[in-house]
């Protein structure tokens, strides 16, 4: 239940996490708006982090114009690595709060678009047998142009050669607002 993010890695050295959850994550009024599961950056020729059989469940930026921000990446944000392997993993429920029954929102818009629900990168992702389901993001529509952003996961520039291998993709959404 951390604040910004559950984990938070940086500089050089490779990183190993195994059979881990990563729940309910960012859920104040954080500032920084990325990697509310994990943060992971390191030295962009060498490190290489992995994530093996973990849950990412409900890591979601909390909306809202007075101080809440949309996620870049509500499970995982990898920055700055040579690679990033994900293993047997599930994304769950991430990216911001979902709407409720009657069609408002468990919250305020948000002031800002998401960002790759579950995951945002700027490095190579190697994925393999993972699932992403019912991962929820907000699209700003400004004029009718709604800028391209969005996505479960969101592959920005850096993460060429990424690959995803008997991966499963379920129920997941976007909701675009303004």
């Amino acid at each position: 239940r951390g604040l910004n993010s559950g984990l938070i890695k940086s500089g050089e050295g490779d990183l190993h996490v195994s059979d881990c959850h990563f729940l309910t994550n960012g859920m104040g009024r954080a500032t920084v708006q990325s990697g509310k599961g994990a943060r992971v950056s390191g030295a962009k020729a060498t490190t290489v982090v992995t994530f093996s059989n973990c849950l990412f469940r409900c890591n979601r930026a909390k909306p809202g114009s007075d101080g809440g921000c949309s996620a870049k990446g509500g499970g995982i944000n990898a920055s700055n690595l040579k690679c990033l392997r994900l293993e047997d993993s599930t994304f769950i429920n991430n990216g911001i709060h979902l709407r409720n029954p009657g069609g408002g929102n468990s919250y305020e818009a948000s002031s800002g678009n998401t960002y790759g629900s579950a995951i945002y990168s700027t490095v190579p992702i190697s994925a393999v047998g993972c699932l992403f389901k019912a991962n929820f993001c907000q699209v700003l529509n400004w004029n009718n142009n709604e800028f391209g952003n969005g996505g479960t996961v969101r592959l920005h520039a850096g993460a060429e050669g990424s690959a995803f291998t008997n991966c499963a993709w379920v129920a997941n959404g976007e909701e675009i607002t303004w």
